[in-house]
């Protein structure tokens, strides 16, 4: 049998869940692109990798 929960661990437990939720979300897809970066062997420069800026184009 399963020991039973208090109010007080059931918000704290979903508090956390919540947060996870928030790193994983946010964190997930920078993580993949820093491995990526970190794996590659002529390493660009990171300010082109995450540059919404196409590279051959010059601000006017």
């Amino acid at each position: 049998m399963a020991p039973r929960l208090s109010e007080e661990n059931k918000e704290l437990i979903g508090r956390c869940l919540e947060i996870g939720q928030v790193v994983f979300r946010y964190g997930l897809v920078p993580s993949i692109i820093l491995l990526g970066w970190l794996q590659t062997s002529p390493r660009i420069n990171l300010f082109r990798l995450i540059s919404p800026v196409p590279i051959g184009m010059a601000p006017v």
